[in-house]
């Protein structure tokens, strides 16, 4: 049996619907281990910019995820005047809840790089 095109944009959507919830808290996680991977290297030259970049790197992520959230979210209550899909309120809560945990964990991203700005990591 074939996949209909309407299958096809279905799993797409839920993809996207997890994707959004999920690039915050992946985000998070591994800049916090990328930090600590390079912390021994930027005490060791001086050299703080990697951990800038790499903080902004994965804070862009974590944004992007509620951005693509929110964009599900408004493509959700335009179809919703016409005929809500049948799992309606499951596709509200993923989005709605994707928003609030990339901008959670965007938040959580800045207050760790608040540290990299005030401390000097070749300090003893």
């Amino acid at each position: 049996m074939a996949a209909t095109p309407n299958d096809k944009s279905e799993a797409r959507r839920n993809y996207a619907e997890w994707l959004g919830l999920l690039a915050g808290p992946i985000a998070w996680a591994l800049n916090l281990q990328t930090n600590y991977i390079l912390v021994q290297s930027a005490t060791a030259t001086g050299n703080v910019l990697s951990l800038y970049f790499t903080n902004l790197f994965f804070f862009a992520i974590a944004v992007s995820g509620g951005i693509l959230s929110w964009r599900i979210a408004g493509r959700l209550k335009h179809e919703s005047s016409d005929a809500p899909p049948k799992d309606f309120n499951r596709q509200q809560f993923l989005v709605h809840l994707g928003m609030l945990s990339s901008a959670l964990f965007a938040l959580i991203i800045v207050a760790q790089t608040i540290p990299v700005f005030m401390l000097n990591p070749a300090q003893k």
